[in-house]
């Protein structure tokens, strides 16, 4: 059995695996390839048919996407017709949901009546056909505005996301919604096909996501050397904070848009909240007291809003053969130092189940699985460079356990993926397969 090391306090959660089937539409009919890897599923004479249809004027939707799920079949998908229909043949008995969705609306399960609620199943017996499975979509809501600098001058590539305020473990914290909008070259964005609700909008330039993507394409690249971690490039002197709207680098005072059915929020322009960026250096010790060579030290924002981890992320670094780090283009903010051992995950499958594998760096100890460790500090970055930051790793603790299924019967499914997730948001998160 494969334990799960633990940084801090952590949640568990088994997730159920099923490979996809391929498909193939042709005018508007589902064509299923054969399952990979010669998995069997069920099959049937059942028939499940309706139309999509426009909310305010009752018009077909065409060429929108419609998708089945069920316990016993792969994944089955669709689109719609000149008429809005759609149709899914040689179902087998069981419940089945559907989902359809097209750009500029809202996406809907069928038998939902309020955004974000769940959908209602259809309950299919041997040889049913379901003649009016009709599903009624809602045009999207739209936030749109420009992005400006300090000076009133437009700012392109900046990534604009719409949040959603959600509690989490007694927090406040803002959750994208998963629409997002990158600024054309006057600095206009536009976010479209948002359920009704309330939003709040978050700007990060796309230069503060490619330092994070830079360092993971050159973790995966090679085990870095000691050279790495010591000799940082030199980063820039001034930057821009991720800024929430009206302009406030701080989420507690972002401003909240209330958005009804379709409406569109226009002219939400602010800008982008400039500042100094810092130079943090300190050095990362085991439990041993030897200095932790090759361990990845990253900054995590503090705040109870900042959910997203490519949004405040500022810089990351690994670890010279003294264990000494440094942090470039950090902005001033309330940090969780995060130090690890690097972890990256392949993957590969035969059709039936997806096997994979942790590569990890040279970690605290030396080492193997054993001498793994994780350490983290706040740390609050004013407008000065930094120096003499210590972070002590400790050897986490493993948790091990069993899956039951509930009524004791086993589901059909090829593999469960167990993750742990900290409950108290301050440390790293280990996940094994």
């Amino acid at each position: 059995m494969r334990m799960i090391r633990l940084a801090s306090a952590f949640a568990l959660a088994a997730v159920f695996s099923t490979p996809a089937a391929a498909q193939i539409v042709v005018g508007g009919e589902p064509m299923q390839m054969p399952p990979p890897g010669g998995r069997q599923m069920k099959t049937g004479t059942g028939l499940i048919k309706g139309r999509i249809l426009a909310a305010e004027t009752g018009n077909p939707v065409r060429r929108a996407q419609v998708r089945l799920s069920g316990q016993d079949v792969f994944p089955k998908s669709a689109t719609t017709d000149n008429e809005g229909r759609f149709e899914f043949k040689d179902l087998p008995a069981g419940a089945f949901t559907i989902n359809a969705s097209k750009s500029g609306f809202v996406a809907v399960n069928y038998g939902q009546k309020r955004p974000f609620e769940p959908g209602k199943p259809i309950d299919l017996v041997e040889g049913q056909s379901v003649d009016n499975a009709d599903i009624t979509m809602p045009k999207g809501s739209v936030i749109s505005g420009r992005i400006l600098d300090e000076f009133g001058e437009p700012v392109a590539d900046t990534i604009v996301n719409a949040m959603r305020s959600t509690w989490s473990n007694g927090k406040r914290r803002l959750q994208s919604t998963g629409r997002t909008a990158t600024t054309n070259d006057l600095g206009q964005y536009r976010i479209y096909g948002l359920p009704p609700g309330d939003y709040y909008v978050s700007a990060t330039l796309r230069g503060t996501q490619e330092m994070v993507v830079s360092e993971m394409a050159a973790t995966m690249a090679v085990r870095t050397t000691s050279a790495i971690g010591g000799g940082a490039p030199e980063g820039p002197s001034s930057g821009y904070a991720p800024t929430y709207f009206p302009g406030t680098p701080n989420g507690n005072e972002a401003q909240k848009l209330v958005l009804a059915l379709g409406q569109e929020a226009q002219n939400t322009d602010f800008g982008l909240f400039p500042v100094r960026l810092v130079r943090v250096r300190g050095s990362v010790v085991t439990s041993e007291g030897r200095p932790a060579e090759g361990v990845m030290v990253s900054a995590a924002p503090r705040t109870a809003n900042d959910s997203n981890p490519l949004f405040g992320a500022s810089s990351s670094a690994r670890t010279d053969a003294n264990g000494n780090f440094t942090l470039t283009g950090v902005a001033p903010g309330d940090y969780t130092l995060n130090a690890r051992t690097s972890q990256i995950f392949t993957s590969s499958s035969d059709g039936n189940s997806m096997s994979f594998t942790m590569i990890r760096s040279s970690g605290p100890g030396g080492g193997g699985e054993s001498s793994q460790e994780s350490g983290s500090v706040p740390l609050t970055v004013s407008g000065d460079d930094m120096s003499n930051v210590i972070i002590v790793t400790t050897k986490g603790a493993s948790a091990t356990g069993r899956v039951v299924y509930d009524g004791g019967s086993k589901p059909t499914t090829n593999s469960i993926r167990i993750s742990a997730a900290a409950t108290d948001d301050t440390g790293p998160m280990t996940l094994v397969s």
